[in-house]
C-alpha cells in the first residue's frame, strides 16, 4: 500500500479532511482553534482506521460468499461493542429521518417548526435501522436487551453541557455548526468521502463498498476522531493529577471561548490537542488494553503505527 503521506502532485487530486476534522475536533471537546498538525495526524489515523475496517469486512463477506460489502459485513464486525453498535444504529434511523422529512419539503417550504412535527417520520421505524436490528438478532444480539449505561456517550454529553454553560451566544452559534460536521459532502454526498479513501489508499477494495455500508463508516470515521480527542481530553486530565488532591482526577479543565481567534492563539484557559498527545495515546492504547474508552474496532498494523508515532 502506498503511504498516505505521500502528497499528489495536481492540486485536483488533493483531497483533504483537515479542515472538517478541526470543525470535529473543536465540537467534540478540543479549544476553538485546534492545531492543523493534529488534524493531519487524525486524518492518517481516521484513514488507516477505514481501510482496517474494510480489508476486514471484504474477509466477512468472503466468509458468507458474497461479492461486496454490505451493512452486516460492518455490523458482524463491531458485534462485541454494544454501546459504539446502539449510536451508530441511532445515527442511521435519525439520518434517514432526515432524509425523509427533507425531500417530502421543497426548497421555499416555509412551514413553522409546530407544522413539522406531524410530518417528521419515527426513527425507531427506520427500515434501515430495522435491517440491522434483524441481523444482530440473528447472530444473538438484542440491542433492546442492553441495560448497561454508555459511559462514553454519557461523558461526551455531560462535557458539551459543561462546555456550552460558559460560551456566549457567538461561540454557541460556532460550537453547534462544529458539532454537526462530518465527513459527509455538501447535500448529503458522500463521493468526495469515496474519492479521497480511493486517492489515499489505492490499494483498498472501496469499490466493494454498498451504499448502506458507506453511511456506517462515514459514521465510524467521525467516531474515530471523537475516540482520540476523548483519550486526548483524559490523557491530559491524568497529567494534572495531583497525589496531594484524591479529588484533582475529578476537576474539569476549564475553557476560556473568549480569548481564541483566528489570528490570535489562545492567551488563558487549556491549549488545542498537540500531535504529540495523540501520539501519546496511541502507544499507551498499544501498551495495554486495559482503558475506560472500548477499543478501537480493529488494530492498526504495527508498521504503520511506528510510522505514525515517528511523523
Amino acid at each position: 500500500m502506498n503511504s498516505i503521506c505521500t502528497q499528489p502532485e495536481s492540486s485536483k487530486d488533493n483531497i483533504s479532511f483537515i479542515k472538517e476534522i478541526q470543525m470535529m475536533m473543536f465540537g467534540l471537546g478540543d479549544s476553538p482553534t485546534p492545531l492543523l498538525t493534529t488534524a493531519s495526524v487524525i486524518e492518517e489515523i481516521v484513514l488507516r482506521q477505514l481501510v482496517c475496517i474494510i480489508t476486514q469486512a471484504v474477509e466477512v463477506a468472503d466468509s458468507r460468499g458474497v461479492e461486496g460489502i454490505y451493512p452486516q459485513d460492518i455490523l458482524f464486525i463491531l458485534r462485541k461493542d454494544v454501546h459504539k453498535l446502539q449510536r451508530m444504529i441511532s445515527y442511521i434511523g435519525f439520518k434517514e429521518m432526515k432524509k425523509n422529512l427533507t425531500s417530502s419539503l421543497g426548497e421555499d417550504d416555509m412551514t413553522r417548526l409546530e407544522d413539522l412535527v406531524p410530518l417528521t417520520p419515527d426513527p425507531s421505524k427506520s427500515k434501515r435501522k430495522e435491517i440491522c436490528l434483524q441481523f444482530l438478532l440473528s447472530i444473538g444480539i438484542n440491542l433492546e436487551e442492553v441495560t448497561t449505561v454508555d459511559s462514553v456517550k454519557m461523558e461526551r454529553l455531560r462535557m458539551a453541557d459543561y462546555r456550552t454553560q460558559m460560551m456566549s451566544q457567538k461561540s454557541f452559534e460556532d460550537y453547534n455548526v462544529s458539532r454537526r460536521a462530518t465527513f459527509l459532502g455538501a447535500k448529503l454526498n458522500n463521493g468526495r468521502f469515496l474519492d479521497w479513501l480511493r486517492l489515499l489508499a489505492p490499494d483498498c477494495p472501496v469499490h466493494k463498498l454498498k451504499s448502506f455500508s458507506v453511511e456506517m463508516l462515514l459514521y465510524l470515521a467521525k467516531e474515530t476522531v471523537a475516540q482520540l480527542v476523548d483519550l486526548a481530553l483524559l490523557l491530559r486530565r491524568d497529567a494534572s493529577v495531583s497525589p496531594l488532591d484524591p479529588y484533582s482526577r475529578a476537576h474539569r479543565t476549564t475553557l476560556s471561548f473568549e480569548t481564541f481567534g483566528t489570528s490570535q492563539r489562545q492567551l488563558e484557559g487549556s491549549p488545542p490537542i498537540t500531535p504529540g498527545e495523540v501520539r501519546e495515546v496511541l502507544r499507551r492504547y498499544y501498551s495495554t488494553q486495559l482503558h475506560p474508552w472500548g477499543t478501537f474496532t480493529c488494530n492498526l498494523d504495527t508498521a504503520v503505527f511506528n510510522k505514525i508515532l515517528a511523523c
